[in-house]
């Protein structure tokens, strides 16, 4: 899989054809892009997934993980509330 983002994927999420439109578009929805010498815009796989919010499998959300600290402190045996 490339690292940019293909043509048609670029036009499906701007739901335009003409690079000057999705241009404006990916602006507009704030995915980074960059144009290339034939005016069309080159988008990072990468950035337009943090945009979209998807996670890449084997990443970890951000946050702490409260079964983790209960297990290595010894609190989360037998704990009745």
């Amino acid at each position: 899989m490339s690292i940019l983002l293909t043509s048609d994927e670029i036009a499906e999420i701007t739901a335009y054809q003409r690079p000057k439109q999705q241009i404006e578009e990916l602006a507009r929805q704030g995915i980074p892009f960059r144009v290339n010498r034939y005016g069309k815009p080159l988008v990072a796989r990468e950035a337009a997934l943090q945009v979209f919010g998807v996670k890449r499998s084997g990443e970890r959300e951000q946050g702490i993980d409260l079964d983790a600290l209960n297990e290595a402190t010894g609190n989360g045996q037998n704990a009745t509330h």
